[in-house]
Order: C-alpha cells, then structure tokens, then sequence
C-alpha cells in the first residue's frame, strides 16, 4: 500500500464484476471499475487489462468519488 491509499496490480483480467465507465470516449477509451469489499474498488484500462490497474481502499475510493462528483 504506498503513501496515497492505493496499491498498483489490481487483480487478474479474467476475475468478473468489472463495469465499463459511462462516460467513455467513442473511440473505446475507457476505465473499468469492480467494487470491492468492504467499500473499495480496483479501476483498470479497458484496452491495457494484462497490465493490471489500481485496487482504492475504502477511505481514498471514498476520497476520490466525492472529488469528482456528478457532473
């Protein structure tokens, strides 16, 4: 876990619950998102799976969320 409350790896391309973003561009550039428990998440690359992601625990997932908002 480094200083900033995620950790790099994520978790194998093959493990299910991802969900594409909603708000990808239209040439596929997008972000994947699986919720984790109790409360945090792992975001990977849609087109860069094998190279893993970022697993948020559940204060910085919280943290993020809440400094991107709605709109």
């Amino acid at each position: 876990m480094s200083e900033n409350g995620f950790s790099r790896g994520g978790r194998p391309a093959g493990t299910g619950g991802w969900r594409t973003s909603s708000r990808c561009e239209p040439n596929g550039d997008c972000v994947e998102v699986r919720l984790t428990a109790p409360t945090g998440a792992d975001v990977r690359d849609s087109k860069n799976r094998e190279h893993g992601g970022l697993s948020f625990g559940r204060t910085a997932w919280t943290r993020f969320l809440g400094a991107v908002g709605d709109g």
